[in-house]
C-alpha cells in the first residue's frame, strides 16, 4: 500500500499504475512486439486529474471531409487497438460534418446521435483526465487502405468488433428496419451503390465507373439471377433519373432523401447552400439507412466505398452472404485536387485542448 501511495506522488508512478491492467493482461507481449516494429509507444498526455486509474483512448479521426462510414471504419480500427491494450475508448465526432450546432435531444456528439456510448466516460471528462492518448490512422494524406478490407478474415474481424461494441440506438434501429421492410418487401433484390458526385477529381479517391458500365453489370446480374427489383443507393439526383428512365418500375429507392441536385458536383453533406434543420443527423441517418438496406439485399454491385464495405460487414455479422456480388475494380486518382488535410494526431502528435468545447 505504501509503495502504491508513493507512486501516486510522481507522474511516472501515476502512468505505471494506469497501465497496470494492460501489463497484467495476456496481450501485454503484443504491446512490446508492436513497439519493436514501429519504434514508438502511444503518447499519453495529462489533460487533468480525472480517471487516474484509466488509460483513455480518444477516437477522433474525423474532419470536415470525413464521410459517415469512413468515420465508422476508423472507430472499428480504434476499438481493435483499445481491446488489444485494455484502453477505455471514447469516440468524438464533433469535428465532422454530421455535427449539428444545436445537437440532438441534448446530445452534442454526433457519434451518439446514432450509436450507444462505448463507455461511461464523456468527451468532456476525457479532456479532463490523467492519461489520454488519441487515435491515429494514416494522417499523411496517403491512399485509403480500403483494398485491405476485402479478405474474409478482415470482414470477420470488423464484424466481430461491430457486433461487440457498435450498437445502433434501439429507437433508431426499429425505425430503420421498418422503413427497409416497407421499401423492399419480400422481393429478391439487387443492391446497386453508385457514388462519386465529386470524387472523380479528388486525389487518392477512386475514379468512379460510368453509369453505362453500371448498367451493363446490372443487365448481366438481372439475366443471371432473376432479381425482382433493384435498390439504388446514390448521392445524386442525376443518377436516380438515369436508372429510373432505363429500368422503370424495377428501380426502388428512398424518395425523401437529400441528394446532390441535378447538375451539381458537390455532395449534399458538403453543400452549404442546403439549409436544413438537423442536417447532420438527417444525412447520417440517410446513409446509415442506405447501408443497412444494401446489407439486406440478395445481391450487390458496387465500387470501392466504405458504405458498401460496411454493408458487407453487417451482412457478415448476421451470418449471411450475398447470392451475387460484383465489386467494380477502380483505380485511385493520383493527380486530382488534394483532399482536406487531416490533423496529425495520436502517437506522434496532438495534445489535450487547452479549452475543450462544451459537449
Amino acid at each position: 500500500m505504501m509503495i502504491k501511495q508513493t507512486l501516486k506522488r510522481t507522474r511516472l508512478g501515476q502512468s505505471l499504475l494506469a497501465f497496470k491492467r494492460v501489463f497484467q493482461s495476456e496481450n501485454y507481449r503484443q504491446w512490446f512486439r508492436d513497439f519493436d516494429e514501429s519504434h514508438s509507444f502511444f503518447k499519453f498526455q495529462e489533460c487533468g486529474p480525472a480517471n487516474e486509474d484509466k488509460a483513455l483512448y480518444v477516437i477522433n479521426d474525423v474532419n470536415a471531409s470525413s464521410g459517415f462510414f469512413y468515420s465508422w471504419c476508423q472507430v472499428c480500427r480504434g476499438l481493435m487497438v483499445a481491446e488489444r491494450y485494455g484502453f477505455t475508448p471514447v469516440v468524438d465526432w464533433t469535428n465532422g460534418p454530421y455535427f449539428d450546432e444545436k445537437g440532438l435531444n441534448g446530445c452534442m456528439n454526433p457519434f451518439e446521435y446514432f450509436f450507444e456510448p462505448l463507455s461511461c466516460v464523456t468527451i468532456d471528462e476525457a479532456m479532463r483526465s490523467r492519461n489520454v492518448t488519441f487515435y491515429s490512422n494514416h494522417t499523411d494524406g496517403g491512399p485509403f487502405a480500403l483494398y485491405e478490407y476485402r479478405s474474409e478474415e478482415e470482414l470477420e474481424r470488423f464484424a466481430e468488433i461491430n457486433r461487440k461494441y457498435l450498437h445502433i440506438r434501439s429507437e433508431l434501429r426499429n425505425r430503420l428496419y421498418a422503413e427497409i421492410h416497407q421499401l423492399l418487401g419480400e422481393k429478391k433484390t439487387l443492391a446497386v451503390h453508385v457514388r462519386g458526385v465529386e470524387w472523380g477529381n479528388v486525389r487518392y479517391h477512386p475514379i468512379p465507373a460510368s453509369l453505362m458500365e453500371y448498367s451493363a453489370r446490372i443487365d448481366a446480374a438481372m439475366a443471371q439471377n432473376r432479381f425482382e427489383q433493384i435498390f439504388l443507393a446514390t448521392d445524386s439526383e442525376d443518377t436516380v433519373a438515369f436508372f429510373k428512365e432505363r429500368y422503370r418500375e424495377a428501380v426502388v429507392c428512398y424518395g425523401d432523401v437529400i441528394r446532390a441536385q441535378k447538375g451539381s458536383k458537390v455532395l449534399a453533406i458538403f453543400d452549404d447552400s442546403i439549409a436544413e434543420e438537423n442536417k447532420g443527423f438527417r444525412l447520417g441517418y440517410e446513409v446509415l439507412k442506405d447501408m443497412l438496406t444494401i446489407s439486406s439485399c440478395d445481391g450487390i454491385i458496387a465500387g470501392l466505398s466504405y458504405v458498401s464495405f460496411a454493408a458487407e460487414v453487417y451482412k457478415k455479422e448476421r451470418g449471411e452472404t450475398y447470392q451475387y456480388k460484383d465489386h467494380i475494380q477502380m483505380k485511385l486518382n493520383d493527380k486530382g485536387i488534394a483532399p482536406i488535410a487531416v490533423p496529425n494526431i495520436g502517437k506522434e502528435g496532438a495534445g489535450c485542448p487547452s479549452k475543450s468545447k462544451s459537449r
